[in-house]
C-alpha cells in the first residue's frame, strides 16, 4: 500500500528525560500521505498522527469512494493512555446503499481492561444514521460488554446490551428493542416498500435466538395489510437450527379481496422446514355481491430429500381448487419437479 518508494521525514530532538518529534511527514505514490507530532516522556505520551487516502479503491476490498481521513490521538500515562481515532469519508459505495458523511469515531483507554465508546453516523438518501457501542473488556477474559447499545435511522430508534463471549458464543447473550414509528421513511435504506409502524424485540440468550414484532396497520402500496403479529424462535442457532415462526395479518384488503386473517406457520429443522399457510376473507364487487375467500397450503419435508405437498386449496364463493392426493416436489438445480393430481370443482361440477 506504501508503494516502492515512501517518503518519511520528521525532525527529532530530547526536552530533559522527553522525546518529542515534529513536522513528520509520510509521502506515498499510492494516493496515502500522512503528519503528525507528539511528545513522549516519563510524564505521559502526547501524540497525534493523520492520515488520508485519496480513493478507497487502492485498498481492493470491493468498495469505492473517498477520500479517507484518519486522525489518531493519544494523551496520557504511558501505562494507560486515552486514545481517539476519528475517520471520516464523504463517500462511501459497494457496501449496500451508498453512505454520505461517514463519520466514525473510537474513544477507549485502559490497557488490562479496555472500555470506550465507538460512534458511527452518516446518511443513506434523506436518512440520517447513527450507532452508539460503549464497551468494556472484562480484565483477564475475552468477554466483550455492550452496554447501552443505541442505533438510530432517522426516527426509528434501537437500544439493547449484549454480552459476548469470545471463548464459545454459546454463552453470549444479547437483546435490542426497536420502535420504528415509519416504515415507508426507511425505503433509501433498500428494504421493502412498506408503510405503517413497527416494534419489537429480537433476544439471544446462548441457545435461542427469538423474535416478537408487532404493527398495527401494516401497508404496501394501495394496499392495506391490515394488523400484523409476528413470533418466531430459532433453537441451538449456531449448531443445528431449529426454526419456529408465526406471522399473521387481520383486516386486510387488496383490490377487490379482503382477509380476516392471513397465516404463516414455519417449523422444523432449518434446512428442511415443514410451512403451513392458509387464508379466510372474501371478495368483493362480484355480480352477486361479495363472496367468500380462502386458501390453504401444508408443505412438510419428505424423503430423499423431496418436499411434500399434503394441501393445497383455493376457494372463492362456490368455486374450488384443490388436491385429492399429496404431492411431491423435488427441487433440483434451475429446475423442479412437481407431480400433482388435482380436481377443479366449479359451481358444483367436479372434473379432473
Amino acid at each position: 500500500m506504501l508503494g516502492p518508494a515512501p517518503v518519511l521525514t520528521a525532525r527529532l530532538h530530547r526536552e530533559d528525560e522527553a522525546l518529542r518529534v515534529e513536522d513528520l511527514r509520510l509521502v506515498t505514490d499510492q494516493g496515502l500521505e500522512g503528519s503528525g507530532e507528539g511528545r513522549w516522556g516519563p510524564e505521559g505520551l502526547d501524540a497525534r498522527l493523520a492520515l488520508t487516502l485519496d480513493a478507497l479503491t487502492r485498498l481492493d476490498a470491493g468498495i469505492s469512494g473517498g477520500p479517507v481521513s484518519v486522525t489518531l490521538e493519544a494523551h496520557g500515562p504511558l501505562a494507560d493512555p486515552a486514545l481517539r481515532l476519528e475517520a471520516r469519508v464523504p463517500r462511501l459505495d459497494g457496501a449496500g446503499p451508498a453512505w454520505r458523511d461517514v463519520v466514525a469515531t473510537l474513544n477507549a483507554r485502559g490497557m488490562d481492561a479496555p472500555q470506550g465508546d465507538l460512534t458511527v453516523g452518516g446518511r443513506v438518501g434523506s436518512v440520517p444514521l447513527r450507532a452508539s457501542l460503549p464497551f468494556r473488556l472484562e480484565t483477564g477474559s475475552k468477554v466483550l460488554t455492550l452496554e447501552g447499545l443505541r442505533l438510530e435511522a432517522g426516527r426509528a430508534r434501537g437500544e439493547g446490551k449484549a454480552r459476548i463471549d469470545g471463548t464459545t458464543l454459546a454463552a453470549s447473550t444479547a437483546t435490542l428493542t426497536f420502535d420504528v414509528p415509519d416504515l415507508a421513511a426507511l425505503g433509501p435504506l433498500g428494504l421493502p416498500a412498506l408503510g405503517g409502524a413497527l416494534t419489537g424485540r429480537v433476544a439471544y440468550d446462548g441457545r435461542t435466538l427469538s423474535l416478537d414484532a408487532r404493527s398495527p396497520a401494516l401497508s404496501s402500496g394501495s394496499a392495506r395489510l391490515g394488523a400484523l403479529v409476528l413470533k418466531g424462535r430459532i433453537d441451538t442457532p449456531l449448531t443445528r437450527p431449529v426454526v419456529a415462526l408465526e406471522a399473521s395479518l387481520t383486516g386486510g384488503a387488496a383490490g377487490p379481496a379482503t382477509w380476516r386473517h392471513m397465516g404463516i406457520g414455519v417449523k422444523g429443522p432449518l434446512e428442511t422446514p415443514a410451512v403451513q399457510a392458509s387464508l379466510e376473507g372474501g371478495v368483493l364487487q362480484t355480480p352477486q355481491g361479495s363472496a367468500p375467500l380462502g386458501a390453504a397450503l401444508s408443505l412438510r419435508p419428505g424423503k430423499g430429500g423431496t418436499l411434500r405437498l399434503e394441501t393445497l386449496e383455493a376457494r372463492a364463493g362456490r368455486h374450488r381448487l384443490s388436491l385429492i392426493a399429496p404431492a411431491t416436489i423435488k427441487p433440483g438445480a434451475g429446475a423442479c419437479g412437481l407431480s400433482i393430481p388435482w380436481r377443479l370443482a366449479w359451481t358444483g361440477a367436479a372434473s379432473r
